[in-house]
């Protein structure tokens, strides 16, 4: 009877041969066997054209010897030997470790033991060193079957007594559950049938409990030859006939095999000689399919004993040389042994005396070589059962776990349905998510006839700056608030979404104009505006609502998200509005939109600036009366995808966004690099740059510029800060002014004349320097004669007055006054009519690229030397 591989023997006892292996290569994470196996190496050793090395070849290679383990071993060890090689050229040790165990089960599986326990030292020992777990229980439970194989069952029981502390601590069910089948089959070999149906029943029990049905085939198997050979071969046949019944119609061929065979061995035990000789012969034929040597061996000498019983002594006797002749060319003794006593019985049956004499003789002489070999061995396994019962109780614990598995099965279906509402919800705020609303969409614009709808893209002003103050739990609890009140804004039927960030969608189903649309979204607008408490913060938000009509504006998802966006587009550029797309919008937005998008595409992963897109121009201020070079102010242009892209449209929309802090950061950086060089040629130079009032607001802003001058090898002196008067006036920047002033940076005001600020306010600003805006310069002419110093009608106004207060309010401030946008000898004349004063503009340079800035410098000092 076999006792779950190949031996088909009425006396499992007796035999070596662990049928339990078909289980060893699927329990241990293979497919279940197929219902054919290659006959032989030289038919699997196929030419195969080799195709280009793949990045992980050895990973793949040692994928396709899993899955052929089972079915076609030779194969497995071609591929296994092959993946070995392959990672050790990659110095892959974990996978070295599993191509040497694949090799040596493959091996085993062949039936050629001396050559496996070499593999299988070596996977055990990288498996050690890369500490992979599994893989080490993994070559010590093969290695147990191996020494088990050669009848060295102590040192089996050691390699499977670590194999289960292992799979123990790994909580791995089913490797607790092989190797308690391993363990029970080494009982089953020293004749212990007791013990040995102990860990089958536990091994049973447990790959039943975790759903693995070949390993519960396997422990079923072997049950049922414990059973048989203490005597009740009817338990036998009752338990191999209902594990035939489970595998029914599922590719398992070999496992069926077994079992069929085994039923075959359990009929003959209880005398139903007609039937196991048909049993036999039903086996005989898949046997010889499937290239089954031992198990043809096996079933050879069932049926002759059949035959015997049956009266038919001379086939008997012609069955049983054929499976001696056969047994002659297998590594096991145990086909030879139970070939020889049943030919001995037959042949005293029809009066050989000679011949059997000769056949109990031999088969006498293997019996002593076994029983001396078990009781050699009984020692050692009785020592090694010493450390067996200090983990007893584990096993004692596996039927609690198993009751444990059903309440963790139920727990498991629930964690399903939460996946499964997880897949089309928003975690945070419990919202359907962006596909799951897409799919709802979809299914609107497939309706005939097609319903009104509308879809409103919404987004929250200024978000970002509540996260970046007040921290993301509070940033949490408002998207949750938002959502909860956009949820019960809407009508029934209509359905709210998380796109992601601060973004959210609604579909009003049953909106037949742009009326009712505006309507429900002006009334989003003012639930929305309700103060917010959050983390014990009063918040007032507001927010921007874009808004797209189906069929209007149409008739596929694509198409009204990116109507709905574009509108949205133009309502963030106001604030706490909303807009309805129309055709007219959508061109200019989509050229700002367009903008945006290619400005996000110069940007690396990493939130660097492309350096094939971005590039600095510099422009000089130098003294008035010298012309000597004093600063270089850094202007940040931009060749898109089009051309070159002006600054008035790229700068606008970048500050309207994130990308003007990238911008900015590379800006400083790449300036500062380049003035280290200039230094060279003009040691006092310095260089200025422009920071938006969103650069301002970063609460790390001065360490930043301070870290980049350190990099440079530069002092605070060289660099100016240049700030719009929009952002000095505004008195949430006082912080950030005194941060700057503290890291000893300058600070210049830009466009003076422009903006909000009163003489009065800039008074109180930390400045070094005031930078008069070109528009003041290019106005500057003599006031015409007449009507008590007022210009004509329809004559322009001078601002000479203008510039004069100017500067004179920045001299006697101390600070350094800069003219923009001189362009003429007229507007430097009057300029210098008032004292020494800085100028940038064409008159003394355009803007230039980095390679005439440095020409420009190197005339200058030139000019200077001379």
């Amino acid at each position: 009877m076999l006792a779950a591989r190949t031996t088909l023997f009425p006396r499992a006892d007796e035999k070596r041969r662990d049928l339990l292996f078909a289980e060893y290569t699927q329990a241990m994470g293979k497919q279940p066997p197929s219902d054919r196996l290659a006959k032989s190496r030289q038919e699997t050793s196929l030419p195969v054209a080799q195709p280009e090395r793949p990045p992980d070849l050895a990973r793949d290679l040692t994928a396709q010897a899993e899955q052929v383990l089972a079915d076609d071993p030779a194969r497995a060890c071609e591929l296994a030997e092959q993946a070995y090689q392959a990672a050790e050229r990659a110095g892959n040790r974990e996978q070295m470790a599993l191509a040497s165990i694949q090799s040596g089960q493959a091996r085993f599986l062949l039936g050629d033991c001396q050559a496996a326990q070499p593999l299988l030292q070596r996977g055990r020992q990288l498996a050690e060193q890369v500490r992979a777990s599994r893989l080490l229980a993994r070559a010590l439970a093969t290695l147990g079957a191996n020494c088990a194989q050669t009848s060295q069952y102590g040192d089996a029981l050691q390699y499977q007594l670590e194999s289960l502390r292992l799979v123990q601590e790994l909580r791995d069910a089913e490797g607790e559950a092989r190797t308690l089948n391993n363990i029970g089959y080494l009982y089953m070999c020293l004749r212990d049938h007791g013990q040995a149906l102990k860990y089958h029943r536990d091994a049973c029990e447990t790959a039943r409990a975790i759903g693995h049905l070949p390993l519960e085939i396997s422990a079923s198997i072997n049950m049922a030859v414990n059973h048989e050979v203490s005597g009740d071969p009817g338990l036998a046949l009752q338990i191999n006939q209902d594990s035939l019944a489970k595998i029914d119609g599922l590719s398992m061929g070999q496992f069926a095999t077994t079992l069929r065979g085994n039923v075959a061995s359990n009929l003959q035990a209880l005398g139903r000689y007609s039937e196991a000789l048909a049993a036999c012969e039903q086996v005989l034929v898949t046997v010889g399919q499937l290239g089954l040597q031992e198990s043809e061996c096996d079933v050879r000498i069932v049926r002759a004993a059949a035959l015997s019983r049956l009266g038919r002594q001379e086939e008997a006797v012609a069955e049983l040389r054929a499976a001696l002749k056969l047994a002659q060319t297998l590594p096991s003794p145990q086909h030879l042994r139970e070939g020889n006593r049943e030919l001995a019985r037959i042949l005293e049956e029809l009066g050989d005396t000679a011949g059997a004499l000769a056949a109990m003789r031999q088969y006498h002489e293997l019996q002593r070589e076994l029983l001396e070999t078990i009781s050699q061995e009984r020692t050692r396994v009785l020592a090694t059962q010493l450390q067996i019962d200090r983990l007893e109780f584990r096993a004692a614990e596996q039927q609690v776990r198993n009751e444990q598995l059903a309440a963790m099965n139920e727990t498991l279906q629930a964690a399903q349905a939460e996946l499964a509402y997880r897949a089309t919800h928003d975690a945070l705020t419990g919202l359907l998510n962006r596909p799951a609303l897409e799919r709802q969409l979809q299914a609107v614009c497939r309706d005939t006839p097609p319903q009104g709808m509308a879809v409103l893209f919404i987004d929250l002003d200024h978000f970002k700056q509540i996260n970046d103050t007040l921290g993301h739990p509070v940033g949490d609890q408002l998207l949750q608030e938002v959502a909860g009140r956009l949820r019960r804004s809407v009508q029934p039927g209509d359905e709210v979404a998380r796109q992601g960030g601060d973004e959210f969608t609604v579909l009003l189903r049953s909106v037949q104009n742009s009326a009712q649309a505006e309507q429900a979204a002006q009334h989003l607008l003012e639930q929305l505006s309700i103060p917010v408490i959050a983390g014990g913060h009063p918040l007032f938000i507001s927010a921007s609502i874009g808004i797209a009509l189906f069929p209007q504006h149409g008739t596929d998802v694509t198409t009204l998200q990116k109507h709905a966006d574009l509108a949205l587009y133009r309502a963030k550029q106001e604030r706490g509005c909303y807009r309805t797309y129309q055709p007219a919008l959508g061109a200019e937005a989509l050229e700002q939109l367009t903008v945006e998008q290619a400005m996000h595409g110069v940007l690396t992963p990493d939130g660097a600036v492309a350096t094939d897109g971005f590039s600095l121009q510099y422009q000089p201020v130098v003294d008035s009366r010298t012309r000597r070079p004093l600063m270089v102010e850094a202007l940040l242009r931009w060749h898109g995808p089009w051309g070159e892209v002006p600054p008035q449209l790229f700068v606008p929309i970048a500050e309207r966004s994130h990308l003007i802090v990238q911008l900015g950061a590379w800006t400083a950086r790449t300036a500062l690099r380049q003035l280290r060089e200039w230094r060279q040629l003009w040691p006092e130079l310095k260089v200025s740059v422009n920071v938006s009032a969103r650069q301002l607001a970063q609460p790390d802003l001065a360490a930043q510029l301070a870290a980049l001058l350190d990099e440079c090898g530069l002092p605070p002196s060289a660099l100016v800060v240049e700030l719009t008067e929009a952002a000095a006036v505004d008195i949430r920047q006082l912080r950030a002014f005194q941060e700057l002033q503290e890291a000893g940076l300058s600070i210049a005001l830009d466009d003076v004349g422009t903006g909000y600020a009163s003489l009065s306010s800039l008074a109180q600003l930390p400045l070094q320097m005031l930078k008069i805006d070109r528009s003041l310069t290019v106005q500057l002419a003599p006031l015409p004669q007449g009507n008590c110093g007022h210009a004509q009608t329809g004559q322009r106004r001078s601002t000479r007055p203008l510039m004069h207060a100017l500067i004179t309010f920045g001299r006697e401030s101390g600070l350094q006054v800069v003219a923009e946008g001189v362009e003429t000898p007229e507007q430097l004349e009057l300029l210098e009519c008032w004292g020494p004063i800085q100028i940038q503009g064409y008159l003394e340079s355009p803007p230039l690229s980095t390679e005439d800035m440095t020409e420009y410098l190197q005339w200058k000092a030139q000019e200077e030397g001379t």
